[in-house]
């Protein structure tokens, strides 16, 4: 188990140091939803804690908050520096990793964290132990009634009026870890991306949330296309 984390963790981190800048192939390009949602939270730093939105994810890799710190440090105009932004999106934007990450990424760690990884860096010994000690993969137990990483996304589950799943793979094990039914509001309205999933795929999902997400809101459709198309994805910023 340790060895398999340790490729999984030095293949990830060489993606990662091979398209640092997150340059999207020109096959994939149409298809990145990144872009799209920088956009809706571009609002100026002195009004980014109006966005309204925290992102909860089973992936490893660090790429949401490497273009995230990136590209809204670099574009905006005022006197905030990088790393006033990186306090701020630390603040403001919780970026929850509920099966591990690469190391802390260093816009997102706190003074005292000891994992930080570099992004994009080349893979070092170092890193290789980092970024593999803090990887779990779907098998392994975890006390979900008392691991940190689970608990924050209860307590945002919990708060949220919209939920989203974008680019999903509905495994019903991770669907199970995140107790829509206990934890969800009963006015919040679910919705998710499901290209290419049939009307029996989607029942199942439906099923296997125990009707919380409903096969009807699982909308064959792309990322890009549900961000540009969903009213609630357009209120995430809110203006004061």
């Amino acid at each position: 188990m340790r060895q398999g984390k340790a490729a999984i963790a030095w293949m990830l981190l060489n993606a990662e140091s091979s398209n640092a800048q997150l340059r999207p192939s020109k096959e994939h390009k149409d298809k990145d939803w990144y872009p799209q949602l920088r956009d809706l939270l571009s609002a100026s730093f002195d009004e980014f804690q109006n966005n309204k939105a925290a992102f909860l994810t089973f992936n490893f890799d660090r790429s949401l908050e490497q273009f995230l710190f990136t590209t809204l440090s670099s574009r905006q105009s005022g006197k905030a520096r990088p790393a006033d932004w990186a306090a701020k999106l630390r603040e403001c934007l919780p970026i929850v990793h509920l099966h591990g990450e690469l190391g802390i990424h260093p816009a997102f760690a706190e003074s005292d964290d000891k994992e930080v990884v570099e992004f994009g860096a080349s893979v070092t010994p170092a890193s290789l132990r980092a970024a593999s000690r803090r990887i779990r993969n779907v098998h392994d137990s975890v006390d979900l009634d008392s691991d940190p990483a689970f608990q924050q996304a209860y307590r945002l589950i919990s708060q949220a009026d919209f939920i989203c799943f974008l680019g999903f793979a509905y495994d019903e094990r991770n669907i199970a870890k995140l107790r829509l039914r206990l934890h969800c509001k009963g006015v919040a309205v679910i919705f998710g991306t499901g290209m290419d999933l049939t009307k029996e795929e989607r029942a199942r999902i439906q099923e296997k949330s125990i009707g919380k997400i409903l096969a009807e809101s699982i909308l064959p459709m792309d990322c890009v296309t549900f961000l540009r198309n969903s009213r609630a994805i357009q209120t995430i910023y809110e203006r004061s």
